[in-house]
């Protein structure tokens, strides 16, 4: 049971979020766009990642105060042509790893 109930957000791309799916180790939140716009992430107790599916949106990964990077090390000039970038921001990386096309 919910202890207030759900408000939506003050503004910006998303108005809501509810749990989509839930086991034993994992939980799927879905974020609520407009009609037909959705995010599930999908995480779980002690897993070093976030599953994100999209549907009728189209993200982009802001690059201001970090380095955006290819696995070898090249930095990412305009697009990344491959599956996977690193991100390097205030002393912590990340990877994003999206699905072969």
């Amino acid at each position: 049971t919910l202890s207030r109930p759900p408000s939506p957000s003050s503004g910006g791309l998303l108005s809501g979020a509810t749990a989509a799916r839930w086991g034993d180790w994992t939980v799927t939140m879905r974020l609520k766009g407009g009609t037909g716009k959705s995010i599930d992430a999908t995480f779980g107790h002690g897993l070093p990642y976030v599953w994100f599916e999209c549907a009728g949106l189209d993200l982009a990964i802001p690059s201001d105060g970090g380095t955006l990077s290819e696995p070898d090390g090249k930095p990412v000039i305009g697009a990344s042509k491959g599956d996977t970038v690193v991100i390097e921001r205030e002393n912590r990386v990340f990877a994003l790893i999206a699905p072969p096309k």
